[in-house]
């Protein structure tokens, strides 16, 4: 949906559509409302979108799916909600239970051996201030207060004055 009046507008007639005349979605409603709302939105999620893509989410799943097809319309929420701030889901039961489920390991990933990283994670930095002690520390030990990245200093590594000039 490309705007905010046309989501609000789906969001009034799913709501209507349940209540006033009592009309369950199908998988076919469920799948394009989901992948209208979080495929390639130019519009952000704002709170009432979360809750509405989870609600048509938690409606999905009294639906009979072709096998593997409602999870992974879950994985495709979670990952929406994964980058979201933690207020968006977290009073929300059913997001929470989603969002803490265990998820089952990729076929890929096993045969590679390789393990899997959660995309909120900022593995270059930017987590100042994000209570993890240990990983906020310098190499020595003591409080990092410059700009310097912890997870560098952790390592022994510096910032590198490369002598390069633009003019």
């Amino acid at each position: 949906l490309d705007s905010r009046a046309a989501t609000e507008r789906a969001r009034s007639l799913y709501s209507e559509m349940k209540r006033k005349w009592l009309i369950s979605p199908d998988t076919v409603l469920v799948d394009t409302i989901l992948t209208a709302m979080i495929g390639g939105r130019p519009v952000g999620l704002d709170h009432e979108d979360v809750e509405f893509v989870l609600s048509v989410l938690r409606d999905g799943a009294h639906l009979e799916w072709e096998d593997g097809q409602y999870e992974h319309r879950k994985r495709a929420v979670r990952s929406v909600l994964t980058g979201r701030p933690g207020d968006t889901w977290k009073n929300n039961e059913f997001a929470s239970r989603l969002m803490n489920e265990r998820q089952p390991e990729d076929p890929l990933f096993a045969k590679k051996g390789w393990n899997s990283i959660d995309s909120g994670f900022q593995l270059w930095g930017g987590s100042k201030g994000n209570g993890d002690a240990d990983y906020d520390r310098t190499a020595e030990g003591e409080d990092d207060e410059s700009s310097v990245d912890s997870f560098l200093a952790s390592k022994g590594w510096n910032d590198i004055d490369s002598g390069f000039r633009l003019l």
